[in-house]
């Protein structure tokens, strides 16, 4: 899996190219860790490169998710297409954070989750 990164105000934008799958989590892993380094208020996982997701690749995505809440950033998913898309659908991984079928609608939208606890 490759990994692609941009800031854009206070979000950043990581791109995922490939696999998201238990093979690839370091590299996830390690993408998600320099993105943080950066203090952003939002973080965007742009899902257009991802060709195939496993369960360890939703569950990467979920902890993620769960553990940004903590720390006060927006997650968010968008692009998700095909397969990959359908796999989040099912899970209905809507329910637990941002999904957006565009980057832009994922920069200035407000997480649901944390609208509603707020």
């Amino acid at each position: 899996m490759r990994v692609t990164e941009r800031v854009v105000g206070q979000a950043v934008i990581i791109s995922l190219i490939g696999e998201l799958r238990f093979q690839t989590r370091k590299v996830y892993q390690q993408a998600l860790k320099e993105a943080k380094e950066k203090s952003p208020r939002r973080i965007v996982l742009n899902l257009e490169g991802v060709t195939y997701m496993d369960s360890a690749g939703l569950g990467l995505i979920a902890l993620t998710s769960e553990q940004e809440k903590q720390e006060n950033i927006v997650f968010g998913l968008a692009c998700a297409r095909g397969p990959v898309k359908g796999i989040l659908e099912l899970a209905k991984i809507h329910k637990m954070m941002l999904v957006c079928e565009k980057e832009d609608e994922a920069l200035c939208l407000s997480s649901p989750v944390l609208t509603n606890s707020a």
